[in-house]
């Protein structure tokens, strides 16, 4: 899947795209609303506990978390919403997507993602996940015509900040599951990546039969913790002990049936916050809740 179906555009590029007749100028280096943000500071968090253990924890019960929490986010609310499905859809296509991202998110709307006849018969419903930029009006207010316009986005009510991922990760599946229930896979992919159609339609007749919940992914096998001092990607011991990730999916993108989205998400209550959100979805969120990775 990675390598035919989804390829991911390199930064700094122009990038010409040519489908369906469209051509369409992008260049994936814009400015991103990350460096604008007040990042959030890391909570303190319970360390993880039956990291690599084959053999599922008991979920851990918090206080102040029910249904209408996001992870440990109580009275969670969408700040920006979209239809739910119609139930005519067969593949949901989330797409994480930084705010200020406009020209990637109208990339993907104008080419593959496109309301194109043929595209139609596919049953293709493509959504566009978000966060907030509480320091930046003029963002938000961007954000919200766009949501108008559209009808596409679907906005956290959290900053937008790196070590946040793993609240919109999880926002988007539960939105997935709660809003297009009726939907049978799920495709979730970042806002930089190209979707080659055709070789997708060919993954989802391959895939068809696979057992419930099974994620079709990279799998990243036995990959370093990084501890120095100073990474970007640094995560303390206490965060993640062990010299090395759980297997876990690239997050770039994965396909998903829909018994296994709604696992991720039960377990996600129960559960200690992790910020890496590939590892703490498709890793350990996903093993908890008896998910294949394949």
């Amino acid at each position: 899947m990675a390598g035919r179906v989804i390829r991911k555009l390199k930064p700094s590029v122009l990038v010409a795209t040519a489908v369906l007749g469209i051509y369409v100028l992008l260049k994936t280096s814009s400015p991103s609303s990350f460096g604008t943000l007040r990042q959030s500071m890391p909570k303190q968090r319970a360390v993880q506990r039956c990291v690599h253990d084959p053999i599922p924890c008991p979920r851990l019960r918090y206080a102040g978390r029910d249904a209408d929490s996001l992870i440990d986010l109580a009275n969670f609310t969408y700040a920006l919403d979209a239809p739910q499905c119609t139930g005519e859809e067969s593949l949901l296509v989330l797409v994480h997507s930084a705010a200020a991202h406009f020209a990637e998110r109208d990339v993907i709307r104008t080419s593959w993602g496109a309301g194109t006849s043929w595209l139609k018969s596919l049953r293709l419903r493509v959504v566009f996940l978000l966060a907030r930029t509480p320091t930046d009006p003029a963002l938000e207010d961007r954000m919200a015509q766009e949501n108008h316009r559209y009808g596409d986005t679907v906005q956290g009510d959290f900053v937008d900040s790196y070590r946040n991922l793993t609240y919109k990760h999880v926002m988007a599946l539960r939105w997935a599951s709660t809003r297009c229930n009726g939907v049978t896979r799920v495709l979730k992919m970042d806002d930089d990546i190209f979707v080659h159609i055709f070789q997708l339609v060919a993954i989802l007749d391959r895939t068809a039969s696979l057992p419930p919940k099974t994620l079709v992914c990279y799998i990243q096998k036995q990959m370093p913790i990084s501890r120095s001092e100073g990474s970007k990607w640094r995560v303390t011991e206490s965060e993640y002990p062990g010299s090395f990730f759980e297997d876990y999916c690239s997050g770039w993108a994965y396909l998903a049936d829909m018994a296994a989205v709604r696992a991720m998400v039960a377990e996600a209550r129960f559960r200690p916050y992790f910020w890496v959100d590939d590892v703490h979805v498709t890793g350990t969120l996903a093993r908890m809740g008896g998910v294949t990775l394949a």
